[in-house]
């Protein structure tokens, strides 16, 4: 557990979202995220991009949970608005310690997991919790046809999924409404976890994998299952080769 905590710490982003609201107004927006790699890139929540994108004077920056008021300029180099996923470059790193996404993203009720707080209160907290239903390994994942959770109108007596949905959340307080895909795959987990800027904190499993990803933290806490975080680590790679593939030169 110590290591888990002390690796996890090291891995974990506070960032931070600066823009000018009025003419003389400096705001501030926070949330997490977590390496996926040693060059710097670090998985986030977009939603708190979303609501100051387009801001004058917009700056992101981040630091490591362990590096006391360092902050490293970061930049947007991907982003899943719908699966509420985005991807920052924070310039200037070179590590070898980051997290590794579960390969078997199969979860059990009553599973336990593990989260390092980054919220203001309880920054740097080991926290558990507790799977509260059942995920797949690859859980199906949603198209890109520009539905949101603000189009449907959810109703779980019909029936009950393989695996939590974000549309199965939609009518509760703190999600209704949320401009993110209905069938989102989700890990609903039972935890006393606090809100605040841990929303893009990754949530490990007793090895300490990440097997998801904080977004959610209302009455029922919620993250991203590892399946969908995979898909976009997958996308933006296929951009890189993509954008390789049109500047290589002709032979």
């Amino acid at each position: 557990m110590d290591k888990l905590y002390t690796t996890g710490k090291h891995i974990i982003w506070i960032v931070k979202f600066e823009f000018m609201e009025y003419v003389d107004t400096l705001e501030t927006a926070f949330c997490s995220g977590f390496s996926i790699d040693g060059t710097g890139l670090v998985m986030t929540c977009a939603q708190p991009f979303q609501k100051c994108q387009g801001k004058p004077s917009l700056v992101i920056s981040a630091r490591r949970l362990d590096e006391n008021g360092i902050f490293h300029e970061a930049e947007l180099v991907y982003q899943k608005p719908q699966w509420d996923v985005m991807l920052l470059k924070v310039k200037g790193i070179s590590d070898t310690t980051f997290g590794k996404l579960v390969d078997d993203g199969s979860l059990y009720a009553g599973q336990p997991v593990f989260m390092i707080s980054a919220a203001g209160e309880l920054v740097a907290s080991f926290l558990r919790g507790m799977v509260a239903f059942p995920c797949y390994h690859n859980a199906d994942l949603p198209p890109d046809d520009g539905t949101t959770c603000a189009d449907i109108v959810p109703n779980s007596w019909d029936s009950i999924t393989k695996h939590r949905v974000m549309g199965d959340l939609c009518s509760l307080d703190g999600y209704r409404g949320l401009p993110i895909h209905p069938l989102l795959p989700i890990i609903q987990i039972n935890s006393s976890i606090h809100a605040g800027s841990s929303h893009g904190c990754p949530i490990f499993n007793l090895m300490g994998e990440i097997v998801g990803m904080i977004i959610g933290l209302s009455d029922v806490v919620i993250g991203i299952h590892v399946s969908a975080l995979r898909q976009v680590v997958q996308e933006l790679e296929e951009k890189k080769n993509v954008i390789s593939s049109a500047t290589d030169p002709k032979p």
